[in-house]
């Protein structure tokens, strides 16, 4: 199984098609920031966050 860090257009058209794991950018940042506020503020951050990401299987993965 081959993944790529994103669906870009060079996984979705590799040969075989390369698996993509998306990750969510607008959350992820937003957590961080929210995390880096905490800390600048010397207040509690709760760390680490999980966000939501998506598993995209392509033809690496079925073979």
């Amino acid at each position: 199984m081959a993944v790529a860090g994103s669906g870009s257009e060079h996984a979705r058209n590799s040969r075989p098609a390369n698996s993509a794991l998306e990750l969510n950018p607008v959350d992820s940042s937003a957590a961080l920031l929210d995390i880096l506020q905490c800390l600048i503020a010397g207040t509690p951050a709760t760390a680490p966050r999980l966000t939501e990401a998506r598993f995209r299987p392509r033809a690496s993965t079925r073979r």
